[in-house]
């Protein structure tokens, strides 16, 4: 689970996403959820599984995979 953070970050990246759209479907702050990303905090459970539906990956592929994210 130590890339949760990054794959969050990658998954996010890959759908041409914005921080503020998942967090605002997650229904916390902008800061909240970019500190998932950047590894300051990690989320719980429940919130990685609702972060995954809101991707609609398996939570597998947020908690384990290192995914890649496309150069900006």
């Amino acid at each position: 689970m130590e890339n949760i953070g990054e794959n969050i970050r990658a998954i996010r990246r890959l759908q041409d996403r914005k921080q503020e759209q998942i967090a605002g479907d997650l229904g916390v702050s902008q800061k909240t959820y970019s500190n998932y990303e950047t590894g300051k905090t990690i989320p719980t459970l429940p919130m990685c599984e609702r972060i995954a539906e809101i991707f609609k990956v398996p939570l597998n592929d947020l908690l384990f995979k290192n995914n890649s994210a496309p150069p900006r």
